[in-house]
């Protein structure tokens, strides 16, 4: 089931283009035309945030938690 907001309309996905108001033959030339980007980290760095209240109004019980601007390097991890 997809699943819905309050006012019952279905939720949609930021992090994916809608292709429920295209035609078939829309959707193949929409797929043909994406060209194919990479992307590449050398490395990754660690960090530990400290963790303060937060104001997130939807928790339902206890204090809402979040994370601070303060932060510790915990090192660098070389990626292959």
């Amino acid at each position: 089931p997809q699943p819905t907001g309050f006012d019952g309309c279905p939720l949609k996905s930021c992090l994916k283009k809608s292709l429920t108001h295209h035609t078939p033959s829309d959707v193949s030339t929409e797929r043909s035309s994406v060209s194919n980007h990479r992307v590449s980290f050398s490395h990754v760095a660690l960090r530990e945030y400290c963790r303060q209240v937060g104001d997130n109004p939807s928790v339902s019980s206890g204090c809402p938690l979040g994370i601070g601007w303060k932060f510790n390097r915990r090192g660098k991890i070389d990626i292959d």
